[in-house]
């Protein structure tokens, strides 16, 4: 949805009409108007109930963050459809996709391959360990399966301190999947 957001396809907006009708006046309603104008008014409204157009995934967070930014500023999205401008992952689109395409091919068990050294690079960036990204991905409930959050060694730390417990659930184990300079 969102590789198709960015060619600039829109949807209606998800708005209601949040006018109060009393239950005598929706009885009147039903009264005195047919089914078939009911049907028809449904029809209409399900088109586009508010007039107003809006991307398909707009509500969603940008995927990059902006480099410009510390990861702690806030970045408030002024148009009142989501919540935040900020993004959550260091990645441009194209190296996002590129490593999304290579780790599907990777799906079956038998077959390893080798990570290009293009993806190298990007997970490196990111702190993860090559070797280990397939097996992070693959077989994300053996190091996250029963935690309550998931990322680096460091991050999972933190959020135990955070909630006063010393440790979480695959902590240690996720320790190999991770370079050591992974913050």
């Amino acid at each position: 949805d969102r590789i198709q957001a960015e060619r600039g396809e829109q949807i209606s907006s998800a708005a209601f009409d949040l006018v109060n009708v009393s239950a005598e006046q929706a009885g009147k309603h039903l009264r005195e108007t047919s089914v078939a104008d009911r049907k028809q008014r449904r029809r209409a409204k399900r088109r586009n109930p508010t007039g107003k157009q809006i991307l398909r995934d707009c509500w969603l967070a940008p995927l990059t963050q902006s480099e410009r930014k510390m990861a702690d500023d806030p970045e408030v999205h002024r148009q009142g459809v989501r919540a935040s401008d900020k993004g959550f992952l260091g990645l441009a689109w194209d190296q996002y996709l590129a490593l999304l395409r290579w780790t599907a091919e990777q799906r079956s068990k038998g077959q390893v391959a080798r990570v290009p050294e293009e993806l190298r690079g990007i997970l490196g960036a990111l702190g993860i360990e090559a070797s280990m990204w397939r097996d992070l991905v693959w077989d994300y409930n053996r190091y996250f399966g029963r935690s309550t959050c998931a990322g680096s060694p460091q991050a999972m730390s933190a959020d135990a301190q955070r909630s006063g417990k010393r440790h979480r659930s695959g902590q240690r184990l996720v320790r190999e999947c991770f370079s050591v300079t992974a913050g």
